[in-house]
């Protein structure tokens, strides 16, 4: 990750993400755009309504404040690296990793 939070960065957030089969992320937004590459599984980004299937290779740009939801599909978890900035709703992955 790079993040604020550990002065890893000052205002862009990177990192990896891995969504369990049957998984979506809640609806969010971003005020910039959003750029997240597939490493692994299989899924599908909704964007403002519009479901783009995705794989491993596959690369999707978020316009910004546009509503989004990630979700996990198939019997491999879904594994996003992704980055976005400004930073700051990362600290709710950041905080449900320490759970």
């Amino acid at each position: 990750f790079a993040t604020p939070n550990d002065a890893s960065s000052q205002k862009m957030a990177m990192g990896i993400s891995v969504l369990p089969s049957g998984y979506s992320t809640p609806a969010h937004h971003h005020p910039a755009e959003e750029f997240a590459m597939i490493v692994r599984g299989t899924g599908s980004i909704t964007i403002n309504g519009h479901i783009f299937p995705v794989g491993p290779g596959d690369v999707v740009v978020t316009p910004p404040d546009a509503i989004h939801v990630t979700t996990s599909l198939g019997d491999e978890r879904l594994v996003v690296y992704w980055t976005y900035g400004p930073a700051g709703s990362e600290q709710r992955w950041l905080s449900e990793e320490k759970e």
